[in-house]
């Protein structure tokens, strides 16, 4: 027995790994099936997770190192995996194929399980639960609109503030000068020339009002950096620089300080090291700057160069002043006008603290000469607003519009358009000023323009502004006066509003952005018969007063954002109310009376995600109603009349609703939405505006105004919806479509349709991750076609293998700026094409047959990871206006036929690359390498 122990011990020492080496052999195939359906599920996360990077890219945002890492093991792992499979498909045999070869099916199943565990692990890695993306690390210094310098003496002022800033032993700076002086003009120019300059890291703006508070001062400078701050509680939380990662500034660390007040007092007690005061214009500079405007040609006659002068002298030499009385006097030619001009301004006497009086007169005469009385009131309106606040144009519109400062027409749209024309008269004349938002258009109010508003409304028309002031607690009662127009405690920290208010001439009441959520008692409204717009937005209010259902001359209810309010009072009595708005709200059930809202022209309950029911016959009775906006709210539209319960509501509530141009709301399934655009027939083509949601579809079309947005899955390859709505496209402006499968091409031209304009104003065109896109327009030549487009972006299409046709291409005169990006067959940007077919010719299409094509304005062009891409044209394309080129991830790209004129500017023009570019320009050899070798070396990085 002894003998036979150790034989039998290694015996069962071999036959575990034999045994392993023939479940090797024998699960082969299992194994195969295995890594093919994990490496399918790890090419699913992966498209997934491009997706988002792509979309991110186009926000600017950059991949983690991680994630690259990750989508690079993925991309290796894939073509071990295409390996092993083709090897596997050979079917290898030995002994002249009568045998399989087992080592070869040994090998390839011990590979099989290697791999599968490397798929596992990636598939493990794949969640990224801290995000894929980081920031862009931020601009040294963002873009400011700004006007030019005037006159030697701000150029000598912005040279000595810069030399001060170049000077490594000035850590901090002290501006100072009078309200309208310039000193936010000067300030606004430094900062944009550190937008080519490399002296510091970043620059950081920040506006400190009157009123300010620490702890939004430091979260703003916090945010200028990137940096997420804890939230304090503490009120007397001290301000620091250090705590948002700026050291104090001195010679080591190369920080700077730059403190601008209207006080030198401010910059001494701040102990600025160079203090800096901004003198006011000489006489030949004021006289200059008041010329250019109000017109040279005004000074013809001698005798009214006369007055004018001193005119201009009256001003003061302050720019503001000359610029406000310039434009309010601007191409005048009556002497009586000029003169009368003059006896105003000096009728003013200066005050004791020097101009400051003087200075309102001078405003105030150009607030005398606005074109009308509902124009200044527009002007004062935005007074309302916080101190230094960018107001939302588009926002400021519509509140003059509730108010009736601006007159009722036949449809929203024209009110909107005739806002926006007073709004633009305001700015040219200087009484706002364009803000600095990107992404929206917001205007300002110079603080002296501000002081002059409050100061007007004091007496008449009068206002309460406490806006953004920090109060805690409401005005006590007797600032509440009978006279008073309009209030507005925006933006402050009251919690409750307890007091009974007697103010029978109040119009507007503004009580948004508080922690509001109690007003009493519940006849805190009574007093209050002329009020017209009342907003509550973003308050935690929990029940409105009763007496809300007496303000009979109500036009404007606004309660967006009052996300405890769940109910509100009978609205019956309402009977002059247009805008009733609930966005964001936890309302439960529609206010009593709704019926009756008969001039009721918006109704907006997006995301009133608690919304019980929606009862039948409401909307019928709307008659005027234009925009009605459901977008996210529990209610559904369906055209099932058995699912006429709960939260449906039913399509032919609408369809009567002729007014109708504007629609945001979700429909059940995609029959209703079909049912719903089919009753529409020709009354669709009136819409200017839609967003439709089909819950169980991937379709989401957002037509908003001028703009489109799809966004989908396979949709369009079910319902050729794009083009059913939009058989009239000359109002878009901006077409964006994104994640839309089954859709192979954008535009299709039709034979019948060849004479109508496809897309004849659209300026900007948006594709994004459109896996089956082939090409973006098929059909005859439309003459007109994007002749206005201006911004080409484009990516994530695999099937794109070109953008245009040539003859397409050469009416894109107006382009500026051309995107291209992640098309993995893209070979070339213009498709060639020989000519068009003779029935093209007879329709005025023709062919130019020479061999440039010019692209007058195209400032811009930018094209990444385009691995097929070998050329853009086989024409030259002349781009005079040319000033950057990026390149990058375009291995095969051999020739870029430019040709410009003349060469850009030492300032702008640059080209970047990733590849070597050198000798690319293949099209007219050394002159076109010439022209743009400006571009080329400036940045150094061919």
């Amino acid at each position: 027995m002894d003998l036979f122990s150790p034989i039998v011990e290694v015996v069962k020492l071999l036959c575990v790994p034999l045994v392993q080496q023939i479940v090797y052999l024998r699960d082969l195939e299992e194994n195969m099936n295995v890594l093919r359906n994990k490496i399918d599920e790890l090419s699913s996360r992966e498209n997934d997770l491009t997706t988002e990077l792509n979309r991110a890219k186009l926000q600017g945002w950059n991949p983690k190192d991680e994630v690259n890492n990750w989508l690079k093991n993925v991309n290796e792992a894939k073509n071990q995996v295409t390996g092993i499979q083709r090897e596997f498909g050979e079917n290898k045999r030995c002994l002249k194929g009568c045998l399989p070869n087992y080592c070869s099916r040994w090998k390839l199943s011990r590979r099989s399980l290697k791999l599968i565990a490397a798929v596992d692990e990636l598939a493990k890695k794949s969640s990224f639960d801290a995000g894929i993306t980081i920031a862009p690390l931020p601009e040294t210094a963002q873009l400011i609109p700004t006007s030019s310098l005037v006159g030697n003496s701000a150029e000598r002022t912005f040279k000595r503030i810069w030399d001060c800033l170049m000077d490594k032993e000035i850590v901090s700076i002290g501006i100072y000068g009078m309200g309208g002086v310039g000193k936010t003009t000067l300030m606004k120019n430094v900062n944009n020339c550190f937008r080519d300059a490399k002296h510091f890291n970043i620059v950081i703006k920040v506006n400190v009002t009157r009123h300010f508070n620490l702890k939004r001062l430091q979260r703003d400078i916090a945010e200028k950096v990137g940096l997420d701050l804890p939230e304090n509680n503490d009120e007397e939380c001290r301000f620091s620089l250090e705590d948002v990662g700026i050291p104090k500034p001195t010679v080591d660390n190369g920080c700077k300080v730059v403190a601008v007040s209207r006080s030198d007092g401010v910059c001494r007690m701040m102990k600025m090291q160079i203090n800096i005061r901004v003198d006011l214009l000489s006489e030949d500079e004021a006289w200059t700057l008041f010329q250019e405007k109000v017109g040279k040609n005004v000074f013809v006659a001698s005798h009214i160069e006369d007055v004018a002068k001193l005119v201009a002298k009256e001003c003061g030499g302050l720019p503001l002043a000359i610029i406000t009385v310039g434009l309010a006097l601007s191409q005048e030619t009556d002497i009586r006008m000029w003169e009368n001009a003059l006896y105003q301004l000096r009728r003013s006497i200066p005050g004791i603290e020097g101009m400051e009086d003087k200075v309102f007169e001078i405003l105030k005469f150009s607030y005398d000469h606005l074109e009308n009385e509902k124009i200044r009131s527009c002007f004062l309106y935005c007074s309302l607003f916080p101190e230094d606040c960018e107001i939302n144009a588009n926002v400021l519109v519509e509140l003059w519009i509730w108010e009736g400062l601006i007159d009722e027409m036949e449809n929203k749209q024209a009110e909107v358009n005739h806002g926006q024309v007073i709004l633009n008269k305001l700015k040219r004349c200087c009484m706002l000023d364009s803000g600095d938002a990107q992404d929206v258009e917001t205007v300002k109010m110079h603080d002296l323009m501000r002081d002059l508003a409050i100061k007007i409304t004091r007496h008449s028309p009068r206002f309460m502004v406490k806006a953004g002031i920090g109060l805690k607690e409401p005005p006590p009662d007797w600032e509440w006066v009978e006279d008073v127009e309009r209030i507005s405690l925006m933006a402050n920290e009251i919690k409750i509003l307890s007091c009974q208010p007697t103010c029978p001439e109040l119009l507007t009441l503004i009580l948004s952005r508080n922690p509001l959520s109690q007003i009493t008692p519940h006849s805190f409204f009574c007093h209050m018969h002329k009020l017209t717009v009342l907003d509550l937005s973003s308050t935690p209010i929990e029940m409105v007063p009763e007496s809300l259902s007496n303000l009979a001359n109500l036009h404007a209810l606004i309660l967006v954002s009052c996300w405890k309010l769940k109910k509100i009072p009978d609205v019956g009595k309402l009977k002059e109310l247009r805008v009733l708005n609930l966005r964001n709200s936890s309302i439960e059930e529609l206010p009593e009376g709704m019926e009756r809202l008969r001039k009721l022209r918006i109704l907006d309950l997006s995301s009133t995600e608690k919304l019980e029911r929606f009862p039948v016959g409401i909307l019928p009775n709307l008659s005027l109603l234009e925009e009605l906006s459901m977008l996210g709210s529990s209610c559904l539209w369906s055209s099932n009349e058995a699912e006429m319960m709960g939260r449906r509501i039913q399509i032919e509530e609408i369809t009567g609703l002729t007014r109708l141009t504007s629609v945001n709301i979700d429909f059940a399934d995609t029959p209703s939405f079909s049912w719903y655009v089919r009753s529409l027939q020709q009354r669709v083509l009136r819409l200017n505006s839609f967003c439709i949601h089909v819950v169980n579809s991937d379709i989401v079309a957002l037509y908003r105004q001028n703009l489109i947005h799809i966004r989908g899955s396979d949709f369009f390859s079910r319902l050729n919806i794009f083009f059913l709505l939009l058989e009239d496209t000359r109002c878009l402006e901006y077409v964006q479509c994104e994640n839309c499968n089954g859709m192979e091409c954008l535009i299709v031209a039709q034979d019948d349709n060849s004479n109508s304009l496809l897309l004849p104003r659209v300026h900007r065109l948006n594709i994004a991750n459109m896996p089956d896109l082939e090409v973006l327009y098929r059909g005859p030549m439309v003459h007109g076609t994007f002749k206005t487009l201006s911004i080409l972006e484009i990516s994530g299409c695999p099937k794109l293998k070109n953008l245009f046709p040539r003859r397409l291409f050469r009416s894109l005169q107006s382009l500026e700026h051309i995107e291209i990006g992640d098309c993995k067959i893209m070979e070339e940007l213009v498709e060639e094409d020989d000519g068009c077919t003779n029935d093209e010719r007879g329709k005025g299409n023709t062919v130019d047959d020479d061999h440039v094509i010019k692209l007058p304005g195209l400032q811009s062009m930018r094209l990444w990871s385009l691995p097929a891409l070998k050329n853009i044209c086989n024409k030259t394309l002349e781009c005079n206006s040319l000033i950057h080129i990026h390149i990058r991830e375009c291995p095969h790209l051999s020739k870029l036929p430019l040709f410009i004129n003349k060469p850009p500017s030492d300032s702008k023009g640059r080209l970047e690359s990733r590849e070597t570019m050198v000798g690319c320009f293949g099209v007219g050899g050394s002159r076109h390498q010439s022209t743009l070798r400006p571009i080329l070396h400036r940045r150094g990085r061919i």
